[in-house]
C-alpha cells in the first residue's frame, strides 16, 4: 500500500471509454449519438466515485516523479462493452518536460506485468518528444477489440532509472472505424510545423565589379506558420558555392508559434568575375525550409561598352554599368564611335538619329537586353523611330521598336539612307511593329526596315547590309512595303526574317523609282539574297489607300536584279512571288533564281512572272514547292522578254501556265491537276491527300513535301523544296 502523497504523485489521468451497447452520456462532450464517448474517468482505488464530466478542452493535468518500470503506479479505469467495429484509437497530447511517454491499452484478465509483457498484442508509443503537444493514431488489436477494455493508461516512460518532474495533459480522446477520418472530440488540430522565410525562395544580391568591398548583409526572417513550437533550428549553406557566403548563425532557438526571428547572410570578399549560388537551408526533424541566394562579379566595364537603363542619370551618370545614363539618344550622342551601347529594360519614348558611324574594325552597336522598347507612342515629329543617314559599320540588336505614330506621311522603323555611300550596317534581331498605328485613312505610306540608296554611281551605293532575323508585323504601309531595299544598294542579305500581317509586301527589292540619280545602272536593288525569311498573311485587301483594294505579294522583285530568292516560306497573299515592274522596261528584273521555296494558298497565284511592264531573262525557278486552291494558279505569266526556265518542282492543285515564254525543264511534277502540254518533260503524279503539319526541329524530314518515290520517275525524286531554316513554321506530307 503506497501512502496518500504517493498516490497523488503517482496517479495518472485516466479516461472509462463508454462504447457501443452502454447508454451514452450524452451531455459529456457534446459528441454525436452514433460514437462512442468519454464518460467519466476515476482512480483505481474506488471506482464508483469522484466522477468528472469530460467538457470542453480540459481533462486536467497531473506531475509525477519519475521511478523504475518495476515501481510503477499506475491509474486505471474501467472500459466497459465492445470494440469490435472500432479499429484505431486517436489521442491528442500534450508533454512538458525532456523524458519520454508511454500509451498502453489493457486487455482483460491481463494482469499489469503482462500488458508490459512484448507477447500480448498492446498498442505501446515508447518515444515521445517533449515540449510540444502530438497527435497519435492507434491501431487497436482484434484481441482488443473482441474482448473490450479495461483500462487505458498514460504513463511516464524513462529508460533508465532518473529523477526528474514532467507532466502530461492529454486534449482529446476518442476512437474511429476504418476509413473514417481521425476522431477529434473538442477539434483541436493535428500539430503543424511550418515556416515561412522572408525573403521566400530567391534573393539576388546586387552585382559588383571584381575588387569590391565588403557587400551589404540580407537579413533573412524565419516566421513559425505552425500551431506549436518549431524546437531549435539549424542554418547551413549548401552547393557548388556554399563557401562564397556567409551566415551570422548557424542556430536559431525554438521559435513560438506566431513568432519569428532573424539572421543575415552576405557575399564574401575577394571572389573573382563569375556567377555564384548558394542554397540557404532552415530546419530541423520536423521543418525545413529553403532560400537560393546569388552574387555576379563583373568584370571592370570595357572602355568601349556603356550603359542606358530607366534608372540612370543623364546628369550624374558616366555610361557605367553602375552609373548608366538614362535616356538612349543621350547615350548615342556621349558613346565613341565604334563602341558598344547596351541598354536595360524598359519603355524608352524616343527616336534616334544620331548613332555614330563604326569602322570596319570596330563597329558602333546598340544592343537591347530583354525587354527593351523603343516606343514613338507620343512622339508627333520625325519620321522615324531609328534613322542612319549616310552612316556606316552599325549594329542594331535586339530592340523592339513600335508605334510610329506621327503626323508624318511617310514613317518608319528603322530607315536607312545615304547618297555618299556607306556598308556595314546590320540588323539583327529587333521586332518592329504598329508602325502607322492600327488605321489610315489617307495617303500615309511607311516601313518597317527601309534601306535607301540615294546615291548616283558605284562609290556612292549602300553595300553590305545585313538584315537578319528580325519581326516584322502588324504594320499599316500605305502604298509602301514591310522590308525594302530600294535604289542604288548592292551586296545586302534579308535572312531568316518572320515578316507577317501587314497590309501591303512582304519583302520587296526596287529599281527604276528615281532614288538614285545613277539611271539604271545604279538605281536598282542588287546582288541580293532572300532566304529562310517566313513570309505570311502579307495582303493589302484591306488596305484603305487602295480604294476598292490592291494586289500585293509576299517577295517582289520590282526592277532589282541579279537577286536569289531561296529557302523562304510564302502563304497568304495576291502572289507569293512576283517579278516584274512598276516602272520603264528598262528596269525589268533579270538574273533571278528562285529555288527551294514552299509557296502555298495565295490568293491569285504561286508566281506571278512578268506582271505591270514585264520581267527580263536569266530566270531560273526550280525545285519550288508550288501549291494554291483549286480554280487559281501556280505559274501567272503576263510580260516576259527573256529565258525563263522551269524545272524539278512540285506543283499541286493548281494550274501552271502553257506559256510559250516558258522553258520547261526536266522534272516537274504535278498533283491534281493537269501539267501544261509543252512541258514534255513533267510528270502526272496520283492525286494524294495533302496534310499541312507543324514544322518540328530535329526531324529527318525537313522538305516542303514528303514524296513516295513508287510512282515517280527516278529523274523527277529530286523535285521540289527541301527547306531547312529553323524559323519555316510548317511541312506539307503527300501521301
Amino acid at each position: 500500500m503506497m501512502n496518500n502523497a504517493s498516490k497523488i504523485l503517482a496517479y495518472l489521468l485516466c479516461f472509462i471509454l463508454i462504447i457501443g451497447t452502454l447508454p451514452v452520456i450524452a451531455s459529456a462532450a457534446n459528441l454525436s449519438s452514433d460514437r462512442p464517448v468519454i464518460g467519466a474517468f476515476s482512480n483505481h482505488k474506488d471506482n464508483e466515485k469522484n466522477r468528472f464530466t469530460f467538457e470542453d478542452n480540459n481533462l486536467g493535468q497531473t506531475s509525477i516523479s519519475y521511478k523504475t518500470k518495476t515501481n510503477w503506479d499506475i491509474a486505471e479505469a474501467k472500459v466497459t462493452g465492445y470494440l469490435s467495429e472500432y479499429t484505431r484509437l486517436c489521442v491528442t497530447a500534450e508533454f512538458v518536460g525532456t523524458k519520454q511517454f508511454g500509451i498502453e491499452v489493457k486487455v482483460p484478465g491481463k494482469s499489469d506485468q503482462e500488458l508490459r509483457d512484448a507477447t500480448i498484442a498492446l498498442n505501446k508509443l515508447a518515444t515521445l518528444n517533449a515540449d510540444g503537444s502530438y497527435t497519435y493514431d492507434i491501431s487497436l488489436s482484434s484481441t482488443i477489440r473482441s474482448n473490450g477494455l479495461t483500462a487505458l493508461y498514460f504513463f511516464l516512460d524513462p529508460a533508465t532509472s532518473v529523477s526528474g518532474t514532467s507532466s502530461m495533459k492529454i486534449l482529446d480522446i476518442g476512437f474511429r472505424k476504418a476509413g473514417e477520418a481521425a476522431y477529434n472530440p473538442s477539434g483541436i488540430p493535428a500539430t503543424v510545423y511550418a515556416l515561412t522565410l522572408d525573403p521566400a525562395a530567391a534573393y539576388a544580391f546586387p552585382g559588383a565589379q571584381v575588387g569590391y568591398g565588403a557587400q551589404s548583409t540580407k537579413t533573412v526572417t524565419v516566421a513559425n506558420v505552425g500551431n506549436t513550437a518549431s524546437g531549435s533550428l539549424n542554418i547551413a549553406l549548401s552547393g557548388t558555392n556554399s563557401n562564397s557566403f556567409t551566415l551570422s548563425a548557424n542556430s536559431l532557438s525554438s521559435i513560438a508559434a506566431g513568432s519569428s526571428r532573424t539572421f543575415t547572410v552576405r557575399p564574401k570578399t575577394g571572389l573573382a568575375v563569375g556567377s555564384y549560388t548558394a542554397t540557404v537551408e532552415v530546419s530541423n526533424g520536423n521543418v525545413s525550409q529553403t532560400l537560393t541566394v546569388s552574387f555576379t562579379v563583373t568584370a571592370p566595364p570595357s572602355a568601349n561598352t556603356y550603359y542606358v537603363a530607366k534608372n540612370g542619370n543623364n546628369t550624374t551618370g558616366d555610361g557605367s554599368s553602375q552609373k548608366p545614363w538614362l535616356t538612349i539618344d543621350y547615350g548615342t550622342r556621349q558613346m565613341p564611335a565604334g563602341s558598344t551601347l547596351i541598354i536595360r529594360a524598359g519603355t524608352y519614348n524616343e527616336k534616334l538619329t544620331n548613332i555614330k558611324s563604326g569602322s570596319s574594325a570596330s563597329r558602333t552597336v546598340i544592343l537591347g537586353e530583354t525587354g527593351v522598347i523603343l516606343s514613338g507612342s507620343g512622339l508627333n515629329s520625325g519620321s522615324h523611330m531609328i534613322h542612319l543617314n549616310n552612316k556606316s559599320w552599325i549594329r542594331i540588336e535586339n530592340l523592339e521598336i513600335c508605334d510610329n505614330l506621327s503626323s508624318s506621311s511617310f514613317n518608319t522603323g528603322i530607315y536607312i539612307e545615304s547618297s555618299s555611300g556607306v556598308e556595314g550596317i546590320q540588323l539583327i534581331g529587333n521586332k518592329v511593329y504598329r508602325i502607322n498605328g492600327t488605321s489610315v485613312s489617307n495617303r500615309k505610306d511607311g516601313h518597317g526596315i527601309g534601306v535607301y540608296g540615294k546615291g548616283s554611281n558605284e562609290a556612292s551605293a549602300i553595300k553590305n547590309i545585313l538584315i537578319e532575323g528580325n519581326e516584322v508585323y502588324n504594320c499599316k504601309l500605305g502604298q509602301s512595303e514591310s522590308v525594302v531595299v530600294n535604289g542604288n544598294v548592292k551586296d545586302w542579305q534579308i535572312i531568316n526574317n518572320y515578316i507577317h500581317d501587314n497590309d501591303n509586301i512582304g519583302i520587296d527589292a526596287i529599281g527604276g523609282e528615281r532614288t538614285s540619280g545613277g539611271g539604271v545602272a545604279f538605281d536598282r536593288a542588287r546582288a541580293g539574297y532572300i532566304s529562310g525569311n517566313v513570309v505570311v498573311n502579307n495582303d493589302c485587301a484591306s488596305n484603305a489607300t487602295y480604294g476598292s483594294g490592291g494586289g500585293c505579294c509576299g517577295i517582289y522583285v520590282d526592277g532589282g536584279y541579279n537577286i536569289v530568292i531561296e529557302n523562304n516560306y510564302v502563304e497568304g497573299s495576291e502572289y507569293g512571288i512576283e517579278l516584274g515592274t512598276e516602272n520603264a522596261t528598262s528596269y525589268r528584273p533579270s538574273d533571278i533564281t528562285i529555288r527551294n521555296n514552299i509557296i502555298s494558298n495565295n490568293r491569285e497565284s504561286c508566281l506571278l512572272l512578268g506582271g505591270s511592264r514585264g520581267a527580263g531573262g536569266n530566270i531560273l525557278i526550280e525545285k519550288n514547292t508550288l501549291w494554291n486552291v483549286s480554280g487559281r494558279s501556280t505559274v501567272e505569266v503576263e510580260s516576259l522578254t527573256g529565258t525563263v526556265t522551269l524545272q524539278q518542282n512540285i506543283i499541286l492543285r493548281a494550274s501552271c501556265a502553257n506559256s510559250s515564254a516558258l522553258s520547261y525543264g526536266s522534272g516537274n511534277v504535278y498533283f491534281g491537276v493537269s501539267k501544261p502540254s509543252r512541258d514534255t518533260g513533267g510528270v502526272v503524279a496520283p492525286n494524294r491527300p495533302i496534310v499541312r503539319e507543324p514544322r518540328t526541329n530535329g526531324t529527318s524530314d525537313r522538305g516542303g513535301f514528303s514524296i513516295t518515290p513508287g510512282n515517280i520517275p527516278s529523274s523527277h525524286t529530286n523535285a521540289g523544296a527541301r527547306i531547312n531554316s529553323s524559323t519555316t513554321r510548317f511541312l506539307y506530307k503527300v501521301f
